[in-house]
């Protein structure tokens, strides 16, 4: 979920829960379990990946704030 921009919120609906459970076959854990136990592992995988590709080179990042179609600053 995390790899596809799916938050774990979403596990709190019933009926998301539910249809993962049944196609998987599996119990789903609760969001927070999700949390502590597998995020941080996934995060650092994440980064250990950046840094392979970008090796000793310099990187630069710009963020600046928007507006979404709603008006809703992000």
């Amino acid at each position: 979920m995390v790899q596809s921009n799916i938050p774990l919120n979403k596990l709190q609906n019933n009926c998301f829960k539910s249809f993962w459970e049944e196609y998987s076959k599996k119990h789903v854990p609760d969001e927070s379990t999700l949390r502590k136990n597998y995020v941080s592992s996934v995060y650092d995988e994440t980064i250990q990946k950046i840094k392979e590709l970008i090796g000793s080179h310099c990187i630069w990042f710009t963020v600046d704030e928007t507006t979404d179609a709603c008006g809703r600053s992000t």
